[in-house]
């Protein structure tokens, strides 16, 4: 997986930050089929 462009944003915000808003959705658009655990 690429890096996330909004990671230092995340960082900033939250303590123990996951990916991005922008950056999960990009990556399950480019996925073009659903995902599973």
């Amino acid at each position: 997986m690429s890096q996330d462009p909004f990671q230092e944003r995340e960082a900033e915000k939250y303590a123990n930050p996951i990916p991005s808003r922008e950056f999960i959705l990009e990556h399950l658009t480019k996925r073009e089929k659903p995902a599973s655990r």
